[in-house]
């Protein structure tokens, strides 16, 4: 009769042993280095977590954020701009997570919260400015965007880096017309850099005549300068009122 107690026990111990096993049941979760883990008791906060191994029951979760530098990329955005030009920006920059904690409660998917933010500064931004002064003023636009964006990324947990226009697209009728304006530039200043040249010759063969008029010896040397120059057979040369003919040795 006790023997039969006794199995009862230890049954019922063993069942009540499996239950409580099955409730608690640790595991071993391991936290990156470059990771900190949110620990949660049935979806309440309890803990952020450094680097390192934990043993946890399995009423608890732990989610892992990676507190690593990452890239931002913002896909070609159309804006039209005060000018009335139509033209697309990119935007590029880094951002890491350093509040845990907000990063995770804060948004669903709190990358896709800091492109609509970032997406919303740059067209603010650049929507009232004309073409030339959005090339002008690059570095200036680069900072008025990155100081509203920062803000915003502030309320996600995240520390935002290196956030600027990288790259400004034209339509292609636009990239055309630019060409062809730069083309007629280019050729205007090589037209007048011709003029410039031919006047200058010009001012030199006048200058050369005003002092053959002055000093007419010039002109006998130069014709002797000529004549020893020249192997053609004969080589009319008019010197004063009497021309003289002269016919070079064979």
């Amino acid at each position: 009769m006790l023997t039969a107690v006794l199995i009862s026990i230890a049954i019922v111990l063993l069942l009540v042993g499996i239950l409580l096993y099955r409730l608690v049941r640790p595991r071993y979760i391991m936290v990156q280095p470059y990771q900190r883990g949110i620990l949660t008791l049935r979806g309440v906060y309890r803990a952020t977590l450094n680097p390192g191994g934990y043993w946890v029951s399995s009423r608890h979760h732990i989610t892992n954020i990676d507190m690593r530098r990452q890239v931002m990329t913002l896909a070609p955005q159309e804006i039209l701009t005060s000018d009335g030009l139509t033209i697309k920006l990119t935007l590029t920059g880094e951002f890491n997570v350093d509040d845990a904690k907000l990063n995770n409660y804060y948004a669903v998917n709190p990358l896709i919260n800091l492109h609509l933010y970032a997406q919303a500064a740059m067209r603010a931004v650049v929507v009232s400015m004309t073409f030339e002064d959005i090339v002008q003023r690059q570095p200036i636009l680069n900072a008025q965007i990155h100081a509203i964006v920062e803000s915003s990324a502030k309320a996600l947990g995240m520390t935002l880096h290196n956030l600027q226009i990288r790259d400004i697209i034209l339509p292609g009728e636009l990239k055309r017309a630019f060409a062809q304006a730069l083309t007629a530039k280019k050729e205007g200043i090589a037209a007048l850099e011709r003029a410039r040249g031919e006047t200058a010759a010009l001012r030199s063969l006048a200058n050369a005549a005003r002092l053959m008029d002055e000093t007419p010896t010039l002109l006998k040397l130069r014709a002797l300068q000529t004549m020893e120059a020249s192997k053609g057979n004969t080589l009319v040369l008019g010197l004063g009122e009497a021309g003289v003919t002269v016919k070079p040795k064979s």
